[in-house]
């Protein structure tokens, strides 16, 4: 079967995950975790990256940003790479996965999931108790914890209160409550399977626009009409 290619609506935020090579972890100190931020940030606004939510796990990257262009994406993770991999693997050898998961994401409510999803990923991992208090993940910015220069808010975020606390608040709550497990499992997939996550309805009237399909079709023979 062919490989589909990357999907990439306008507006949309995309959802991304970097893996590390089975025998290796991406990261093993704080200075490499702290390299690695410092890449995305100045590529980011070399190439207009917004960078919205991420987590760096010892294993992996997963991100939620927005670019203008559909070959953006791509050319951010490289640019990234071209100074982070011989680096961190002192001049030689593979550290990811070939190629990197991605899908768009719905503006609004399903781009929040998808942050508080992120931002709930070292928790997912075990490797923090408390998102607040994992250094390389946004949830403390997004609770005002600490501030983060790499970050630009999603739109919808603006929307959870009138002012930045009241907004760090509630995001603060909506972590606490969960995204739900139906949720969790449909941003999941959608990242595995370069699905793009989105109501129904969204979905048909964006479809209509492209030739890829955005979610796997129906099994079996088409239905007669």
């Amino acid at each position: 079967m062919a490989r589909l290619p990357r999907l990439f609506l306008p507006d949309f935020p995309q959802l991304l995950r970097l893996q590390a090579l089975p025998h290796l972890r991406a990261f093993e100190s704080r200075e490499q975790y702290a390299r690695f931020l410092s890449l995305l940030e100045t590529h980011a606004r070399l190439l207009n990256v917004q960078v919205h939510a991420y987590a760096l796990l010892p294993e992996s990257a997963l991100l939620l940003v927005s670019t203008s262009q559909p070959g953006t994406l791509g050319q951010w993770v490289q640019a990234v790479n071209r100074e982070f991999v011989p680096w961190r693997m002192q001049g030689g050898g593979s550290l990811w996965l070939p190629r990197f998961k991605s899908t768009v994401v719905q503006p609004g409510l399903w781009a929040l999931r998808a942050a508080l999803w992120v931002d709930s990923a070292p928790l997912r991992a075990g490797v923090s108790s408390d998102a607040a208090l994992y250094p390389f993940c946004s949830f403390a910015a997004h609770t005002g914890v600490t501030k983060d220069k790499l970050l630009t808010d999603l739109p919808v975020y603006f929307s959870l209160g009138n002012t930045p606390f009241d907004r760090q608040m509630a995001f603060r709550q909506l972590a606490e409550q969960g995204i739900g497990e139906a949720a969790t499992q449909r941003l999941n997939a959608g990242l595995e399977k370069a699905w793009a996550v989105a109501d129904e309805a969204k979905l048909q009237a964006v479809q209509a626009t492209l030739e890829r399909p955005l979610q796997p079709r129906p099994r079996g023979r088409p239905r007669k009409v």
